[in-house]
């Protein structure tokens, strides 16, 4: 899940993150069904993180942590500071918040430290200030992950657990990406900041946090990985394994967004149009073949996907479609979707409430 905020005044993006009824009109030879939407809106709440227990929502006001009887344990005003991480420690609304984005354009402007909230606890090292810049990406039992910079902008990774050692804990910038599958337990991590951007999948080894796969040059912005950090993308050789050759996607795609399935990879490709965003969705099997293709006209779609089984969720303009095994479940009112760890359908709607099992 992309768990980001913009500053101050436009704090407010569709999660990364990070899902009944209203046609879809799709155009030229699709034959599938698709969204009628604009993009999300800056007034939209946010859904920075989610699990079985709770989650973190952000809206025009601040962020908070609930639980998922709706109970609200912690609250965050951002005008003064504008977390662009916010993660569940380890599990929600336990939280921690790091990397101020009132000072995203600075590459030496100090971060305050990383922020404990609602019972929370991390070992000294993931919460004291750097001089730099300081981001918590993940945080399991046992195991943190912190992106972090000195005064004069060297950046490093640091992991807590034991084994926790990184074997090259030098990074290429300050700004990071964490796209972290809807198991929890793999993440893409996208490093930017600095003289080029970098990505390189991570996940759960022994219950600490790894680097899982190489360190690459990254034209994209967006990145993901399968549960476990089985699979992962590159732009130049597709979908990537730890124990297989690569698969070349077969149709050639801009990958703007993208998530894995148990058996798929979904890839939302976004162009400028007249009316907006124009939104290509293309479903790949895991040996790069190309199983459906849609194309949404001024429209901007996002997706979700259950790590652990074959559904995924497209939603935009408070309108969703989940996608399970050839059918499909339709629902009004979702500002945002995504899946917890068990494979629980969760729904953010636009007036900021949170509901699992959809609606």
């Amino acid at each position: 899940m992309r768990r980001r905020l913009l500053a101050a005044a436009a704090i407010l993006i569709a999660a990364a993150a990070v899902f009944s009824g209203w046609l879809w009109w799709p155009e030229g030879d699709v034959t599938s069904t698709g969204v009628e939407s604009e993009s999300v809106t800056d007034s939209d709440p946010v859904l920075f993180y989610v699990d079985h227990s709770g989650a973190i929502v952000a809206t025009a006001t601040g962020m908070s942590g609930v639980d998922r009887q709706g109970r609200t344990a912690w609250t965050l005003a951002t005008d003064e500071f504008s977390p662009m991480h916010a993660v569940c420690a380890p599990t929600c609304p336990a939280a921690v918040v790091s990397s101020d984005a009132n000072g995203v354009n600075s590459p030496i402007a100090p971060d305050p430290a990383p922020l404990l909230l609602g019972g929370a606890e991390l070992p000294a090292e993931m919460t004291a200030e750097s001089g730099g810049k300081s981001s918590v990406v993940a945080v399991a039992t046992g195991s943190a992950v912190r992106l972090e910079s000195d005064e004069e902008g060297a950046a490093r990774w640091l992991v807590s657990g034991k084994d926790g050692q990184v074997d090259d804990a030098s990074a290429s910038g300050v700004i990071v990406d964490w796209f972290e599958t809807s198991s929890h337990d793999a993440a893409m991590a996208i490093v930017s900041g600095g003289k080029v951007v970098e990505q390189q999948p991570w996940a759960l080894r022994n219950g600490v946090w790894k680097p899982v796969g190489p360190r690459r040059q990254w034209s994209s912005g967006y990145g993901c990985t399968s549960e476990s950090g089985r699979f992962w993308v590159n732009d130049d050789t597709g979908i990537q394994s730890r124990t297989q050759s690569p698969a070349r996607l077969q149709t050639d795609v801009r990958i703007s967004n993208c998530a894995f399935t148990s058996r798929h990879l979904i890839v939302a490709s976004y162009s400028d149009s007249p009316g907006g965003a124009t939104t290509v969705i293309t479903v790949f099997a895991l040996d790069g073949s190309q199983l459906s293709r849609q194309r949404f006209a001024d429209q901007e779609i996002r997706i979700a996907a259950d790590a652990g089984s074959d559904r995924y969720v497209l939603f935009g303009d408070h309108k969703a479609v989940l996608h399970d095994e050839g059918k499909m479940r339709t629902m009004p009112e979702v500002a945002v979707a995504a899946f917890d760890e068990r494979g629980e359908l969760v729904t953010l709607d636009p007036q900021g409430t949170v509901s699992w099992g959809g609606q």
